[in-house]
């Protein structure tokens, strides 16, 4: 069965709040990797949701910028909601979901990989995170329900 992570990578940009901390925070964000059958991660592209930077994926949490501002195998939520029912993605998009998110979810279905939850929105108040999520159950089943958990 095909596997996936969402994993952090850095950039070498840094958030506009950041600016002045040293040492310097450099800007991390969330990537979709597909996982191979020896256990390595597929390279990929991803765009840096802070300066549209691209960086090319080889490893979790390992990426390499590159100097160019586009590629044409870069994802793009418009045309992954394509492949998911529009019933579903009416649904989603009541949420900010980033690519991320998008590949994730479209990969759970493409690969009919039913019964995996996928974190849609969160917040933590007071040490309890509450959040909802979406649950594919078949090619025309899903719900979303909500979660609470208390951090340990």
């Amino acid at each position: 069965m095909p596997a996936y992570v969402k994993h952090l990578i850095e950039c070498n940009c840094v958030l506009k709040q950041f600016e002045a901390i040293q040492p310097t925070v450099w800007h991390k964000f969330v990537v979709f990797s597909v996982v191979d059958d020896n256990g390595d991660v597929k390279p990929s592209y991803a765009k840096c949701n802070n300066c549209q930077g691209i960086h090319r994926v080889t490893e979790v949490g390992v990426a390499e910028k590159l100097k160019k501002e586009s590629s044409p195998t870069l994802p793009d939520i418009e045309e992954l909601k394509t492949g998911l029912p529009e019933k579903l993605v009416t649904l989603l998009e009541k949420y900010t979901l980033d690519v991320s998110t998008w590949q994730e979810i479209r990969f759970l279905y493409d690969n009919e990989q039913w019964g995996k939850p996928v974190v849609l929105d969160k917040e933590t108040e007071d040490g309890e995170t509450h959040g909802k999520y979406l649950l594919l159950v078949g090619k025309t089943l899903w719900k979303i329900d909500g979660f609470s958990t208390e951090d340990i």
